[in-house]
């Protein structure tokens, strides 16, 4: 255990209080991580996306090429070019010529599909069970403790 100004029985800054408490800590994280996914899996299936059309959704915000959106969902590209054409199907979004360089199309939200990531959303908050056993006030304290610890992710 490091030592932080000479108090010999406080942990360095990043260092673990307990390491067994840590360790359960993760675990938790991690199951956590796999309920807000099944909630997620679970709501986007019930408005006829499969889970990468979901993500894809989920991640854009401005315009991108395909090989970009590729690049943030750690796909291959060859992937996302099915999956774009499915959410184009639907009129969730639309290719449209760069600009800047004719030979690259990018990705767009449509309007349809900003309004579909809203529903999506609020059916996971509505539907979801990640925090249906905390009171309002026990919210509160989860989100200022992660406010400590995590980055939020923007949904566009």
């Amino acid at each position: 255990m490091a030592v932080v100004g000479g108090d010999t029985g406080t942990p360095a800054i990043g260092e673990p209080a307990d390491r067994a408490v840590a360790e359960e800590v993760l675990r938790l994280f991690a199951g956590l991580a796999m309920s807000i996914k099944e909630d997620v899996a679970k709501s986007a299936e019930s408005l006829g996306l499969s889970a990468p059309m979901f993500q894809a959704l989920m991640s854009m915000g401005p315009p991108c090429s395909q090989r970009e959106l590729a690049g943030t969902l750690h796909y291959d590209a060859s992937n996302v070019t099915g999956i774009v054409d499915r959410l184009e199907e639907r009129g969730l979004v639309e290719r449209q010529v760069d600009p800047k360089d004719r030979r690259i199309r990018l990705v767009v939200v449509t309007p349809a599909g900003v309004e579909l990531r809203k529903q999506l959303i609020e059916l996971v908050l509505v539907n979801g069970h990640t925090l249906v056993g905390l009171s309002a006030g026990e919210q509160l304290q989860l989100r200022d403790l992660l406010r400590k610890i995590a980055t939020p992710v923007d949904l566009p």
